[in-house]
């Protein structure tokens, strides 16, 4: 245990190993998806974007997932992916 006072109070923002559960239930997905308001890209569509967020990361290139994601798009509607 730390000497630090304000440890527990801190700890309670902090994940610690075996808090996070991953969560694999198609219905219990579908309900946190329509609770945030957040839905996953398509499995094509996260892979372009991540494959281009690495090449860019170590390019030391500045990139935003949410612009590239707007590339993706694009470039597909233009049939060039």
């Amino acid at each position: 245990m730390s000497d630090n006072e304000h440890d527990e109070e801190y700890d309670r923002f902090v994940f610690h190993p075996g808090d996070l559960k991953r969560v694999t239930d198609p219905q219990q997905l579908a309900s946190i998806y329509e609770k945030t308001g957040v839905h996953p890209y398509a499995e094509e569509k996260q892979d372009w974007i991540s494959h281009e967020a690495k090449q860019r990361f170590r390019a030391g290139l500045l990139f935003s997932t949410n612009d590239l994601a707007d590339e993706y798009d694009r470039l597909k509607a233009q049939g060039k992916l």
